[in-house]
């Protein structure tokens, strides 16, 4: 039967069977087993609701545990703590890359003008007029080196004559009648040694350091008395 509430079927008498007992929800053999029954279930009843209610309060502090842990989780993060440190990291990162960009262009502009220095430089070393001005540096150069050289073996060259020179002049009797020395020659050209070569009378030409001297002899000696220097 259509209603709302649970029906139960207590007639009392077991070997009857009524209307009633094929439309209640249960069948009781007695109205003290319907009671029963009643009673029975609604303690079930209430025991399952407030065990159900014990569950609900056991997960809703599980529930509530979790999220506190979670929140105290979020509350922890960097995002929270300091809501603008993405912005700032965000702003560094960009500022990185512009510097990395500005560097790499840099780095791109010099290598460009080296580059272009190196074939400017390959095209004036190339032309005539290039060619010319090295040729003259080098001519320039080798004329120094040439001029140089002749110097240095001139004045080596003037360094040995003086030397020869000197040489000739200790060896020369002019040298020798310098330091005070004197030179007979008989007047046919001949230079007297020894006093046996000439005799009285005969005239000598001596020769001096400047100058000559006409003498004749008035007497000669063999022995040498001169004192011995």
């Amino acid at each position: 039967m259509a209603s709302k509430a649970p029906v139960i079927s207590a007639v009392g008498h077991e070997v009857d069977v009524t209307i009633s007992d094929f439309v209640a929800d249960l069948r009781a053999p007695t109205p003290s087993a319907a009671a029963e029954i009643v009673v029975r279930e609604k303690q079930a009843i209430v025991e399952s609701v407030a065990d159900l209610g014990h569950r609900l309060h056991r997960a809703m502090g599980r529930r509530l545990e979790h999220e506190r842990h979670r929140m105290d989780a979020l509350a922890t993060r960097r995002v929270l703590m300091d809501p603008a440190r993405p912005l700032r990291d965000l702003h560094r990162r960009v500022d990185d890359a512009r510097d990395r960009m500005h560097r790499a262009m840099m780095a791109l502009l010099r290598a460009a003008a080296h580059r272009l220095d190196l074939a400017t430089a390959g095209v004036r070393s190339g032309s005539p007029r290039a060619r010319l001005t090295r040729d003259r540096y080098r001519h320039e150069r080798l004329e120094t080196r040439l001029h140089g050289e002749l110097a240095r073996r001139l004045d080596a060259a003037r360094h040995d004559i003086r030397a020869a020179a000197g040489r000739l002049d200790s060896l020369s009797p002019l040298a020798v009648l310098g330091r005070g020395y004197s030179l007979a020659r008989t007047p046919g050209g001949d230079i007297v040694r020894r006093a046996a070569e000439v005799r009285a009378g005969d005239a000598l030409e001596v020769l001096l350091h400047e100058g000559r001297l006409d003498c004749r002899v008035t007497a000669t000696r063999e022995d040498d008395e001169r004192p011995h220097v």
